[in-house]
Formats: C-alpha cells, structure tokens, sequence
C-alpha cells in the first residue's frame, strides 16, 4: 500500500538534485547611477529621432512652398507677359483709329491738328442751349435719323465752329471767341447759327444729302447754312433778325478761291431754309429737294488754300 508514495517521493528528490546540479548562469547587477544614466540615453536617442523627423518634415514642407512660389512666380511673368502683348496691341488699335479719324476727315477739311486733340475747357453754357434748341428744332425733320452729337471747346482752330465725325458720333467744335464777330450780324443769336451750321454739317454727314457726300465745299457750305435756316424758322428766331443779320452779311466778299461762299449765297441759302421751315415740317429729304437751288452749286475756279485765317464758318 505504501509503495506509490515511496515512488513518488523518489522522482520528486531526483528532479531537485538534478536542477541543483546545474550551473548558474551569472547575473548583471548595475548600480542605481547606472540605471538612470541608461534610461537618459534611452530617452534622448528617441527624442533626437523625432527630431530629425520633424526636421526631415519641415524641409520637405519648405522645399513644396518654394516649388509652389516657382510656379505663382512664373504665372506672374506670363501674366506680365500677356498684360505688355494686351497694351501694344491697345497702343497699335489707338494708332489705326488716329489714322482712320484723319483719313475721314471733316466735312469742309477740319484743321488737322484738332483731329484728335480734346480740349479741356468748357463750354458756354450759351452754345449748349444752343445745341439743344438745334436738335429739339430739327428731330421732327430729320426723325429716327439724327444721328449723335458731342459739343466741345476748342479755342485753337480757325473757324467759329467744326464738324468732326467720329465712328459712332459726331463732335461739334465751337470756337467762342471766333463766333463773336458773328454777333455784329446777328446779335445774341449769334451762338445758335454757329451750332446750327454744324448741326446742318452733321446730318448731311450721316444722312448722305449730297453736299459731304460731293467732295465740293461750296455744295456742303451751303446745304449747311439752308439747314441752319430751317432751325432758326423752328427754333422762333423772328424774321426780322434774320433779313437784319443777312443784309449785313450779304455784301461779304469771300476769297473765290477758298472753301467758303460769298455772303450772298450764304444769306440766300439762309432764307430758303427759314421759308421752308416757318410754319411747316418737312422731312429731311424733303428741305434738301425743295432748296437744291440755293445750294446746288460749284465753287468759281480751283480750290486754294486761304491767303490768311478766317473768322467766318
């Protein structure tokens, strides 16, 4: 009964005497100094790794914000470049439109060097009540077909008043103190038979009636004064006024061989447009039929430059 238990406590004290007889294997003791400086070198050799890749980071960060500053640097010269092609051809546009203005010329050959000059004074408010009495005259006659007018001050050219034709308008020029000595003949009317004449310029211009259209200055002089004729009838100007201011012009001779008519023509191409406008309204067409004697006509001998400046229209 008792040998199981015998047995058992045999392998039991074999199995300890075994594992005593075995050699110990010698072990590592480190001071508590050690330890820590260990345990720093631990933690700073994981820091400096962490910083080296936050650097590695930050460099590769630095490296894409320049590429990018490359590439806005480099659309900007194209910009740049885009910007310099856009002005030269401005530059080259504003250049042909100079030369088209100068090659369209003024009815009556305007003074080439107020073409394109803008002058910066301002205007009577005398002739801009002029301008509007003109076109409040004249919209039952020429209608849908009046065109656009611009006023402006220019004191430099010759004459009183100058019809410059523009692309989508026409610019009126007057020049004041050249119409004053219009004031003799007609007093304060003076303003609105300037206006008026270049007015009656500017719808023959954009309505083609023959007298621009023809080459002959004498032809669009005179078509000029029938229409401004028809704006004083319209406009009220008392007919006394009129044959007052015609009689002290009638006896005018202009040089033959400048662009302007004589007086007399002038003031019977006047009359024909005052007596075909009092008390009527004919259309455009219609004050250029029934007036064409008074304004159908050729200049005496060849075209010449003037001898010296005129004041007149």
């Amino acid at each position: 009964m008792c040998l199981p238990g015998i047995a058992a406590a045999g392998i039991g004290l074999s199995t300890v005497a075994a594992a005593q007889s075995q050699p110990r294997r010698p072990t590592l003791t480190l001071a508590p100094s050690q330890t820590f400086e260990l345990a720093l070198q631990a933690r700073g050799g994981s820091a400096h790794d962490r910083g080296g890749a936050a650097r590695e980071q930050r460099n590769s960060a630095s490296e894409q914000s320049g590429a990018a500053r490359e590439q806005r640097n480099s659309a900007s010269e194209q910009s740049g470049a885009a910007r310099e092609q856009r002005n030269s051809a401005s530059e080259q546009s504003g250049a042909a439109r100079k030369q088209g203005n100068a090659a369209s010329g003024k009815s009556g050959s305007p003074s080439s060097h107020a073409l394109e000059r803008a002058p910066s004074l301002p205007v009577p408010v005398e002739f801009r009540r002029a301008l509007v009495r003109a076109q409040l005259a004249l919209s039952p006659v020429c209608r849908r077909h009046c065109g656009t007018t611009r006023l402006i001050r220019d004191d430099a050219m010759q004459a009183a008043g100058e019809m410059r034709p523009r692309r989508n308008y026409t610019l009126l020029a007057v020049n004041p103190p050249a119409a004053e000595s219009w004031r003799f003949a007609f007093g304060h009317d003076a303003p609105l038979l300037v206006v008026a004449h270049e007015y009656g310029h500017h719808l023959d211009y954009v309505n083609r009636l023959g007298g621009v259209s023809s080459g002959d200055p004498w032809r669009q002089e005179l078509m000029a004064d029938v229409i401004a004729g028809c704006v004083l009838a319209r406009a009220g100007v008392p007919r006394r006024n009129v044959i007052r201011g015609s009689r002290r012009v009638a006896h005018l001779a202009f040089d033959h061989y400048w662009e302007r008519p004589h007086g007399a023509d002038m003031v019977a191409a006047l009359d024909s447009g005052y007596r075909r406008c009092r008390g009527d309204t004919p259309t455009l067409a219609a004050l250029v039929r029934d007036t064409r004697a008074s304004w159908d006509m050729t200049r005496p001998g060849p075209l010449r430059p003037p001898r010296a400046a005129s004041p007149w229209l």
